[in-house]
C-alpha cells in the first residue's frame, strides 16, 4: 500500500488517497482508495511530513 497524499474532507477532518494492487483473478490490478487517517497505522521510523495535502474542494 502506498500513501498518495492526505486529504482535508469538506467537513473537516483528515483521509488519505492510497494505492495498491490488488489480484482479480486473472491478474494484477492497481487500485485507488480514500481512507479516513485513523483507518491507518503510523510505521516508527517513516517522516510522513513530505507526503503532499490537499483540501477537498467544497461543493456549491
Amino acid at each position: 500500500m502506498y500513501l498518495l497524499e492526505w486529504v482535508q474532507f469538506p467537513e473537516g477532518g483528515w483521509g488519505a488517497e492510497i494505492a495498491f494492487m490488488a489480484w482479480n483473478g486473472l491478474k494484477w490490478e492497481g487500485r485507488r482508495r480514500r481512507v479516513t487517517a485513523d483507518d491507518l497505522t503510523r510505521i516508527e521510523g517513516q517522516d510522513y511530513t513530505r507526503v503532499p495535502r490537499r483540501r477537498e474542494k467544497f461543493p456549491r
